[in-house]
């Protein structure tokens, strides 16, 4: 009875240590990316981002499909030249999130288009380039209330920051406040 009950206690403990390695495994969540409301100019010290619309219709080049439009500016913050693809830009594509957790991915042309407008050169300070990206959706009654714009802090390959001056400088722009035109 005895050595039962110990074999019992042992097996507990043995899966409460299992718990709490799995626990100190996983990774802190990372620090929360510059957010913003739509109509809002915000940045992350490099880069600002202005959210202007996020409205549900037809896809431009085929009107039997039904697709978010999200249409923003990106540019440099400051008096530098900037070259979003050498700052963290390009190893992810933007997201659209809906409110049922469901996340989009932009269509193949919009996906060219925002490689021509932001990875194939520099864009000159204090301006912005003005895109609209598309995601297709078959759920028309989920409303989008997200879009993900993630940059990385630090280069993927040589392990070295970007020098931003937040921690996350991704953007993150709540599509279901809206801000007065600024």
């Amino acid at each position: 009875m005895k050595r039962g009950r110990a074999l019992v206690l042992s097996a507990l403990l043995a899966m409460q240590l299992c718990v709490v390695m799995a626990q100190a495994a996983s990774p802190p969540p990372g620090p929360k990316p510059v957010t913003g409301c739509l109509n809002q100019t915000i940045t992350d010290g490099f880069w600002n981002l202005k959210v202007t619309s996020a409205t549900l219709g037809a896809l431009p080049t085929n009107s039997e499909v039904v697709a978010w439009g999200v249409t923003f500016a990106f540019g440099p913050a400051g008096s530098k030249v900037l070259t979003p693809a050498d700052s963290g830009l390009g190893d992810n594509q933007p997201e659209l999130i809906l409110k049922d957790g469901t996340k989009l991915d932009m269509t193949t042309s919009s996906e060219i288009d925002f490689n021509r407008a932001f990875l194939a050169g520099s864009l000159k300070a204090r301006t912005s380039t003005t895109l609209t990206l598309w995601y297709p959706t078959t759920d028309v009654t989920s409303k989008a209330v997200t879009f993900s714009f993630p940059l990385n802090a630090v280069n993927p390959v040589l392990q070295t920051s970007y020098g931003y001056p937040v921690k996350n400088p991704s953007f993150s722009v709540d599509l279901t406040c809206k801000k007065t035109a600024q």
